[in-house]
This record gives structure tokens, C-alpha cells and sequence, in this order.
């Protein structure tokens, strides 16, 4: 658990400039599938840099230094009981958090899948749409299925429908549960959180783009 914690730590030191230098340069544009790329493009170089040796003649280092985990919770404690009191409390706390987060995204699942499963189904363009009877539920997708309440379905609002069909199209569910593997491991850590609702909306700007078109 302390190195998965060790590296966790990495990815955000990756994570936290790229994603700065994203919201300066990028995040304001309309080339939203461009936008899309590189942020998927930031989860993807963010993972992999730890991992990534520079060589420098006859010595070499990593892109990140993954220290051990006694150096970063106390590069300098002297009494060991100390050091490992501490790190058992941030290794106990971190092993919390993920399986919090882990059980919240699987109930979330479990909860979508029972939804389809008792809701009233119709093909659309090769898709289904799901009806169900929840009118406060706003409409969404996810995988091969558009999510609508039966009277927005009754109001025949081809937006919508297109809208979200735009959504499966691009595929934007695995990207989202993609990032969100990413936060329920880096649940700590609010760039995780930032990069994911940055590629929520964008991928909303590409959706509606698409309807325009």
C-alpha cells in the first residue's frame, strides 16, 4: 500500500502542471476534440511518468523520484516508532478513502444497471434508449444507452436525443470511467477531481457542437 500511495503521490506532481498549462492555453478554445485528446493525453503521461528512466551520460534518474514512503510522510525523523506511527496513520487514512470511493463509483454502477434493467427499452439508431419513470432524473448516456424519463420522451425533443447520441457516438462513458479509476486512486488529490469535470464539460462543448453541425 505505501508504494501504491509512493506513486499516487507521483501522478499528481505530473498531474498538477500539465494541468495548469492546459487551463492557461487550452481551456477557453473551441477545438474541443483537440481538447479532449490532450487531456486524456495528461491522465496518460501523468501515469506513465514514474516510470520513465532519463540517462545522462553514466547515471540515470526518473522523470519522478519514487522516494519511499518513509521519506515523504518524515525525511528526517529520528525515532522510528515516530516514523512508522505516522506513516500507519496516512497509510490507514489513504486505505480508507479508496475503499470509500471504490464502493460509492461500484453502488453508483449497480444502481445505473438495475435502472436500464426495469425501464422500458427502444432501438435508436443502433442504440437503446432507456425510458424510465423518474421525472427529476436529468437525461444522460452511458455506454450504448440514452437515459430519458418517459415525459421528456413524450415531449419528442430530438435535441436531447441528438445530444446525447452525440455523446455516445464519441464515446465519452469510457472516458469518464477511466477518470474516475483515476480519482478513487488519487481521491486526495483535487487535480484528479479538476481534470475530470474539465473533461466533462468538454466533453458537453463537443456534444452540442455535434448537434450544431
Amino acid at each position: 500500500m505505501g508504494e501504491l500511495l509512493s506513486y499516487t503521490l507521483g501522478v499528481g506532481m505530473m498531474m498538477l502542471p500539465l494541468w495548469i498549462l492546459y487551463r492557461v492555453l487550452l481551456s477557453r478554445t473551441t477545438f474541443y476534440r483537440f481538447n479532449r485528446i490532450t487531456l486524456l493525453s495528461i491522465y496518460f503521461i501523468s501515469l506513465i511518468a514514474p516510470f520513465i528512466q532519463l540517462s545522462f551520460g553514466e547515471q540515470s534518474m526518473a522523470v519522478i523520484e519514487l522516494l519511499p514512503i518513509e521519506w515523504v510522510v518524515a525525511e528526517n525523523v529520528d525515532v522510528q516508532e515516530n516514523t512508522i506511527s505516522i506513516m500507519s496513520v496516512i497509510l490507514s487514512a489513504y486505505f480508507i478513502g479508496l475503499m470509500l470511493f471504490s464502493i460509492v463509483f461500484a453502488v453508483s454502477l449497480l444502481r445505473l444497471a438495475v435502472l436500464i434493467f426495469r425501464s422500458k427499452k427502444i432501438k435508436y439508431e443502433g442504440y437503446t434508449i432507456v425510458i424510465h419513470d423518474k421525472r427529476k432524473l436529468v437525461p444522460f448516456s452511458w455506454g450504448k444507452w440514452i437515459i430519458i424519463s418517459d415525459e421528456e420522451y413524450e415531449e419528442n425533443n430530438d435535441i436531447v436525443l441528438r445530444h446525447e447520441l452525440a455523446h455516445l457516438r464519441n464515446l465519452h462513458s469510457l472516458d469518464l470511467i477511466f477518470a474516475q479509476i483515476i480519482v478513487v486512486f488519487n481521491w486526495y488529490n483535487p487535480v484528479v477531481w479538476l481534470l475530470r469535470d474539465e473533461l466533462q464539460i468538454n466533453h458537453e462543448y463537443e456534444a452540442d457542437k455535434a448537434v450544431l453541425d
